[in-house]
C-alpha cells in the first residue's frame, strides 16, 4: 500500500492522481532513468497510468564514459519498452575531472587547460527539452520516494512531490521499495547487474542481504571490489579515466 501523511503533507495529492493527470494533459515528461528499481517502477507506474508511450523521454546519466555493463543494461531496457533511453555524460564526471580525482600529477596541467565545463542535471534537461523540440515546462519526473530514508520523508513531506522551481516530479512518491520491486517482478522485466553485485552485507552476520542492492554510482570500494571481480574489462576502463582509483582500495584495505 501507498504511504500516506497525517498533518503536514496530507494534502498532496497521491502520485495515482498526479499520473493520472498527466495522462489526461497528453503532455511530454522527461524521466531520469539510473537503471535502477526506482526509476523502472516509475516508467511501469506511468505507462500504468495511461501516459503514452510516445511521452516518456528517458534520460540515463553515465558516470564514467564506455561501460559495458552498464550499456548493455541500458539497451535491454530500450528493447523492453521499446523506447530510445538518452544517454549523458553525468555532471558529477565534470566535476571529478576538473577537481584532479584519481588523476595523476601528469594530467593535472591537460585537465586546468581544458576548462571543462560543470553542467547541472537543470542544464542538461534543457538542452534535452531543446533538442526535442519540448516545451521549457517539460517535467522530469523521478523515482524518489519518502519511504526511501528519513531525508526523502521529510522533504517530501515539507515541500510535496513537485519541485516547480526545476520542474521536477516525484512521479511514484508514495511508493513502498516492496512495490517497486513486486511491480517488476510482475512484469518479468530483469533488475541491471549491478543489483546482484552490489548486495550489502549484514553488519551483524556478514551474510549478503536480499533486495539491498543498488545501480553503480560513485568511485568507492564498495562499488570497485564487486566490479574488478565480476567486470574485469570495465574495471580497466574505470582505471584508464581515473588511473589512481585504486587509492581507494588501499584507504578501505581492499587490496
Amino acid at each position: 500500500m501507498p504511504i500516506t501523511f497525517n498533518g503536514v503533507g496530507a494534502n498532496w495529492p497521491t502520485s495515482e492522481q498526479l499520473r493520472k493527470d498527466l495522462a489526461e494533459r497528453d503532455v511530454p515528461l522527461m524521466l531520469s532513468f539510473s537503471r535502477g528499481k526506482d526509476a523502472l517502477a516509475a516508467w511501469l507506474a506511468m505507462l500504468d497510468s495511461g501516459i503514452k508511450p510516445q511521452n516518456i523521454h528517458p534520460i540515463y546519466y553515465e558516470l564514467v564514459p564506455g561501460l559495458k555493463f552498464t550499456k548493455e543494461s541500458v539497451e535491454y531496457y530500450e528493447d523492453v519498452f521499446k523506447t530510445k533511453v538518452t544517454t549523458f555524460p553525468h555532471p558529477a564526471m565534470y566535476r571529478m575531472w576538473n577537481a584532479g580525482v584519481y588523476q595523476p600529477i601528469d594530467r593535472t596541467w591537460i585537465i586546468e587547460a581544458s576548462h571543462m565545463p560543470e553542467p547541472s542535471f537543470e542544464d542538461m534537461q534543457q538542452m534535452y527539452r531543446e533538442d526535442h523540440d519540448l516545451p521549457d515546462d517539460t517535467l522530469i519526473c523521478t523515482g524518489v520516494r519518502a519511504a526511501d530514508s528519513i531525508a526523502r520523508r521529510t522533504f517530501i513531506k515539507k515541500t510535496g512531490p513537485l519541485t516547480t522551481s526545476k520542474n521536477r516530479l516525484a512521479i511514484i512518491w508514495d511508493w513502498t521499495r516492496g512495490e517497486c520491486y513486486d511491480r517488476i517482478a510482475a512484469e518479468g522485466i530483469d533488475l541491471p547487474p549491478d543489483y546482484e553485485w552490489f548486495l550489502r552485507p549484514h553488519p551483524r552476520t556478514g551474510k549478503l542481504v536480499k533486495n539491498s542492492g543498488r545501480t553503480f554510482d560513485g568511485l568507492a570500494a564498495q562499488f570497485l571490489v564487486p566490479l574488478r571481480e565480476h567486470a574485469p574489462e570495465d574495471f580497466a576502463t574505470i582505471l584508464e579515466w581515473f588511473p589512481l582509483v585504486e587509492l581507494d582500495l588501499i584507504r578501505n584495505e581492499q587490496r
